[in-house]
């Protein structure tokens, strides 16, 4: 009988992801920073590290106007295609929901994919969601 050995491959996501937490990090909290001074007169939360999970990093800015919610998240996904790992996709997230009693209870979200990982893009989308 012969031992079985599990060999897992190195690890080349959470790098990836550091790299590019350093890198725009703090671009975007204070994009959201300022967007929370300008436009929502400081009432917004923002999330100062990401959320990170497996193969994706989220910062959030949200904000309520009774009696509705609102988030808008800076969503970055990675991938491993077993040589090197990358970013894989880049969106601007908003959702907006309501109580459930409340008249015409519809949660709406709206997605904007970028074709590139660039601060002007990130906020040309989200200037687009304030129209």
């Amino acid at each position: 009988m012969t031992d079985s050995v599990t060999i897992t491959p190195p690890d080349r996501m959470t790098p990836k992801m550091e790299e590019i937490k350093r890198e725009f990090g703090g671009e975007i909290v204070d994009l959201f920073k300022e967007l929370n001074r300008i436009r929502l007169k400081g009432v917004g939360t923002i999330t100062p590290l990401p959320v990170m999970d497996r193969k994706s990093l989220r910062w959030s800015l949200s904000w309520k106007a009774e009696p509705i919610s609102f988030e808008i998240s800076i969503i970055i996904r990675f991938e491993d295609d077993g040589q090197v790992a990358r970013v894989a996709g880049v969106w601007v997230h908003r959702h907006a929901s309501t109580p459930m009693d409340f008249e015409g209870h519809t949660p709406t979200t709206r997605m904007h994919r970028l074709t590139t990982l660039t601060m002007p893009a990130i906020r040309e989308a989200i200037d687009a969601e304030w129209g």
